[in-house]
């Protein structure tokens, strides 16, 4: 088994593979959860997978108490407040590595230089670009389950790796939603605006 850091840059990982990875990182944490524990520290570097069905997570480190960039680009808003977490701050975690996983991008921080600080900031306050606006062949579904584990306030958020579970099982047996892509008509709308005219003219020709 190879580490999430070591595999990261062979994303965007195909829809089939990025689900597979979805649904083995959550199951590991279920149990984990229904103790209600918390890991905290889902780092790339704390998760070993076999690119099918087997992954181990790493024990989580304590966080020194000045954290440089690697320590806080899976971290809550909530870990950056240093305030108590619960299960939903893994469930945070796990949107960010699915982003990564299905876009090869962070969803918040750009730059591996940026400072921790500007870092935190971007985690607590900045948008999310969902991976539809990177990848459109994405089924819809994988945009409103990472904006769920993304929401703000962990209350938005899946309870617990048991509710995001739910969630992707009934994404992989079911398809999901394609997404409607809106072509542009210009075109025929032209054709239709010079018979229109041509007819206006007829019609004050005869007047």
């Amino acid at each position: 088994m190879r580490s999430i850091e070591d595999m990261r840059h062979e994303a965007p990982l195909a829809p089939d593979l990025l689900m597979r990875f979805a649904l083995t990182l959550t199951r590991e944490l279920v149990d984990l959860h229904a103790q209600d524990l918390v890991h905290g520290d889902l780092r790339p570097s704390r998760i070993l997978w076999d690119g099918a069905d087997e992954l181990t997570l790493l024990p989580a480190e304590e966080s020194p108490s000045e954290p440089d960039l690697p320590w806080i680009t899976h971290w809550s808003p909530e870990q950056c407040r240093s305030e108590r977490v619960g299960p939903r701050a893994d469930v945070f975690a796990v949107g960010v590595l699915i982003h990564q996983m299905a876009t090869g991008v962070h969803p918040f921080i750009d730059d591996e230089d940026e400072h921790v600080l500007d870092a935190m900031d971007s985690i607590q306050f900045t948008r999310v670009e969902l991976p539809g606006r990177h990848r459109p062949e994405l089924r819809l579904d994988w945009d409103a389950i990472v904006s769920i584990c993304l929401a703000k306030d962990p209350k938005e958020r899946y309870a617990s790796a048991l509710d995001l579970e739910k969630q992707l099982d009934k994404l992989s047996r079911e398809g999901g939603r394609s997404r409607i892509r809106f072509r542009p008509h210009w075109p025929r709308i032209a054709l239709a605006l010079l018979v229109l005219g041509a007819l206006l003219s007829a019609l004050y020709l005869v007047l």
